[in-house]
């Protein structure tokens, strides 16, 4: 009865009964040739593939054995047994914590368990929570990943409500929220009552930035591990701050105990591997243009830039420490000096190289009308005899021929060397 205040959904009888009837011939079967055939073996040392192999041989015993562990709820120890394999996460590691421990179970133990989540799978989407989207078919942790992103967009921002994180390495069930008066949601799940997002072990709380509302999730942890006795562990666990919570910091880290967390989360840090198969995929795209042919049409530097400069707003975003530094760019600009020498290392059209800045801005229509393409560089107007601009244009009127000194490429400083 105590946990029923708890759950979300109930099975019905018919859903209780369906979980609970007798295992079938087929379902063992089915078990057992749905295990791939390389996986790890067991302690017994055989793997899938000798089982698959064998089946006419010893499929009878097998799903005798396995039919009757579900009707006696007994297991051999033998067959309980697990190889407990530990694979380094770093490359010299020194401590339990720098392993990955890798479970292999024997074939018998894994067909079992194989016939107990198949049963699940029709009413996991009922008794598992919404904001839980790992596992669950017809879910995708992507959208989790997405949602999580968004709520911890502006966290830096000093202006917007003071509001908090908590990255908790379990699960649980946080149900008594939504009934409480004290708990303060984060001011962007407000409307739609979200307070927690799960991923696969890990678990995301979001509250407003104030004593009593991580107070209660921390009693809600502590009511948690009572009951089913796994703890947070506090090595893990982080609490991250919004910068506009920066008054409450000392308190809100004394209530949990927790780490200081800090953006970006490494639960959203995508792999660089994904990030290039996303750019290709785009640069395959609009190279292909809805024929057969993949020459790029294209080129992907050309389609990053702005739209002033001819681009399509398309940008690989993936450093956050290069878009800081381009924040200065125009800062930085207004106090360097181009010495254009063979012109090889300039852009043509949007390079401040001449005193009037880019010939673009002046020249919006120059590529078009004078037939130099918006990427070129100035080299391209560049010859040994100086200056090589097309007739007739009203480029060739500016004076810039004074501009082109017997010396490299350089950016300097304005009066320094």
């Amino acid at each position: 009865m105590f946990l029923q205040l708890w759950a979300r959904y109930v099975l019905s009888q018919e859903e209780g009964e369906a979980m609970v009837r007798p295992v079938e011939r087929d379902e063992v079967k089915n078990a057992i040739f749905d295990i791939a055939e390389d996986k790890a073996p067991g302690p017994d040392g055989y793997s899938a593939g000798f089982y698959k192999a064998a089946w006419s041989v010893i499929g009878e015993e097998l799903t005798t054995a396995i039919q009757d562990f579900f009707t006696t709820g007994k297991l051999l120890k033998q067959v309980n047994a697990t190889v407990l394999s530990l694979i380094p996460k770093v490359a010299n590691p020194t401590t339990v914590a720098e392993f990955r421990p890798i479970s292999c179970c024997n074939v018998l133990y894994k067909a079992i368990t194989k016939i107990i989540v198949q049963r699940m799978q029709g009413v996991m989407d009922k008794i598992i929570s919404p904001p839980q989207n790992a596992f669950v078919p017809g879910r995708r942790i992507s959208n989790n990943i997405l949602l999580g992103q968004e709520l911890f967009h502006g966290y830096k921002r000093q202006h917007l409500p003071p509001r908090c994180a908590l990255k908790v390495l379990h699960l649980l069930l946080l149900q008594r929220i939504e009934q409480s008066d004290s708990f303060q949601f984060h001011w962007r799940c407000t409307e739609m009552k979200l307070f927690n997002l799960c991923f696969a072990n890990d678990l995301l709380l979001f509250c407003k930035a104030e004593e009593q509302s991580v107070i209660f999730f921390r009693d809600a942890l502590r009511v948690f591990a009572e009951l089913s006795g796994p703890h947070a562990n506090v090595n893990k666990s982080q609490l991250i701050l919004s910068k506009s919570a920066s008054p409450v910091r000392q308190q809100l880290f004394a209530v949990l105990g927790f780490q200081e967390g800090v953006l970006p989360a490494m639960t959203f840090i995508l792999p660089k591997g994904t990030l290039k198969a996303i750019a290709a995929r785009m640069r395959k795209f609009l190279s292909q243009g809805g024929s057969d042919s993949g020459v790029a049409k294209v080129a992907w530097s050309d389609v990053c830039r702005p739209l002033e400069e001819g681009g399509q707003v398309r940008s690989n975003s993936g450093s956050w420490s290069w878009r800081k530094i381009l924040k200065f760019r125009n800062h930085i600009l207004s106090v360097v000096s181009y010495h254009v020498g063979s012109g090889e290392r300039f852009l043509l059209w949007h390079d401040p190289w001449h005193p009037l800045g880019p010939l673009i801005h002046r020249f919006p229509r120059g590529p078009s009308v004078i037939g130099i393409p918006l990427a070129a560089n100035l080299s391209e107007v560049i010859d040994e005899d100086g200056w090589n601009w097309p007739l007739f244009t009203d480029i060739g009127h500016l004076e810039i021929t004074e501009l082109l000194p017997p010396r490299g490429n350089r950016i300097l400083l304005r009066g320094g060397q």
